[in-house]
C-alpha cells in the first residue's frame, strides 16, 4: 500500500484491480501481482516440485490457456479470504511462481499437498494437478479440480485423467463410450 498511496484515484482502481484479479491482495498492506513473478521457480523448489509424481487430471487447452483462468487461480488460493479464520481446513500456499502453485492443506488430520503446474507448448497447454499421492475424490485435489471446473466454463479445452501418471484419456470420450 505504501507504494501505491501518492496514485491519483487509487482509492477507486485498486478495488478494480483486484475485483478483475490483476492484482491480489495477501493482506491489507500487501498485493501480489503474478504477472511480475519469476517465470521459473528457484531451483531448491524446481527439485521439490519434481516429488510430485503423480499426475491423474489435466485440462489440455489447444492453444492457450486464458490468462484470466490462471489469475483467478492465483487469486482463490492466494488471497487473504483462503487463509481466514472461519475456513476450518485453510488452503496454506508453500511455493509459487508465475507458471506454478504449491499449495499445502491438512484434511482429516493429513496433511495434503498439491502442486498446480502451468506448462506452455508449442502445439497447446495444460495444467496439471500434481500430487504426492494417487489422486483421492475428496479433499485439497478434489478442491482444485472443482475449482479448474469451474473456471473453465466456456473456455475451450479437454480434461483429461489418468490412472498411471503417463496415459490420459479424454473425459468426454470416455462418457461416450459409456453411454455409446
Amino acid at each position: 500500500a505504501a507504494q501505491v498511496k501518492n496514485f491519483k484515484h487509487i482509492n477507486h482502481l485498486l478495488p478494480l484491480l483486484i475485483k478483475n484479479k490483476s492484482i491480489i491482495p495477501l493482506d491489507n498492506e500487501i498485493f501480489l501481482v503474478p504477472q511480475f513473478l519469476p517465470v521459473t521457480a528457484d531451483p531448491h523448489v524446481a527439485n521439490f516440485a519434481k516429488v510430485f509424481v503423480h499426475c491423474q487430471i489435466r485440462y489440455v487447452y489447444t492453444a492457450y490457456f486464458h490468462k484470466l483462468l490462471v489469475m483467478s487461480l492465483f487469486a482463490k488460493f492466494l488471497s487473504k479470504q483462503t487463509n481466514q479464520a472461519e475456513n476450518s481446513n485453510p488452503i496454506k500456499s508453500i511455493y509459487y511462481w508465475r507458471n506454478g502453485l504449491i499449495l499445502s492443506q491438512e484434511t482429516n488430520g493429513r496433511p495434503q499437498m498439491a502442486f498446480i503446474n502451468f506448462l506452455k507448448e508449442p502445439g497447446a497447454c495444460r495444467i496439471e494437478i500434481r500430487t504426492l499421492y494417487p489422486f483421492e475424490r475428496t479433499g485439497l485435489e478434489r478442491e482444485i479440480e472443482k475449482e479448474l471446473d469451474e473456471l473453465n466454463k466456456g473456455w475451450s479445452f479437454s480434461k483429461e485423467v489418468s490412472i498411471n501418471s503417463e496415459d490420459f484419456f479424454e473425459v468426454k470420450e470416455m462418457i461416450k463410450q459409456v453411454k455409446g
